[in-house]
């Protein structure tokens, strides 16, 4: 859908989060005639995944993306996330382990303790959230993170699950689709 299409409330959710040449994205486009949810879905995601104010470094929230895609089977996000995170690294050689290493599922190769036991929370989240118990939790505090990244971590998880989950049971194709924002800049 091109910006310059949409209509009454819409037109104020589209400027939110169009994309490059004013195009929003084909899931938004899908969820555009029930303007109502699409803001509820659209306000989580910006606020985890594109706010300033995250914690986690960015190329570690374009890996959750291609995790949780990867623990969904749904290839085309991966390719969507791998491209995120290829940008925000810059160096071709640490992308190639990481990709590796998610594909395989050895993450322990090439992300220390800390970023392992997020990987290893954030597919129990994704497969199976009522095994996740308070030793998850400790256990990612033991290893540095604060419960307020633990969140973040949480949420983002979520949402990508959602995203998914949004995608495949509505049939949506999003082959050659143009994405919305990428995570800030800032």
């Amino acid at each position: 859908m091109r910006y310059g299409k949409a209509q009454g409330r819409l037109i104020k959710l589209c400027g939110r989060v169009f994309g490059p040449k004013n195009n929003v994205d084909t899931i938004k486009l899908f969820q555009s005639s029930r303007a109502h949810t699409l803001d509820g879905n659209m306000t989580p995601l910006k606020m985890v995944l594109q706010c300033k104010d995250n914690t986690i470094p960015k190329w570690f929230l374009e890996t959750i993306g291609v995790y949780v895609s990867k623990i969904n089977n749904y290839q085309c996000w991966i390719d969507h996330y791998l491209t995120g995170l290829k940008k925000l690294l810059k160096k071709e050689d640490l992308f190639q382990k990481i990709e590796l290493n998610l594909t395989f599922v050895s993450f322990c190769k090439i992300f220390d303790n800390k970023f392992k036991k997020a990987l290893n929370y954030i597919e129990i989240l994704a497969k199976d959230p009522k095994a996740i118990s308070k030793v998850h939790i400790q256990s990612l505090r033991e290893v540095g993170f604060t419960d307020e990244v633990i969140l973040e971590i949480n949420q983002l998880t979520i949402c990508f699950n959602c995203a998914v989950r949004i995608v495949l049971g509505l049939g949506i194709s999003i082959e050659n689709n143009i994405f919305g924002l990428y995570p800030n800049n800032s």
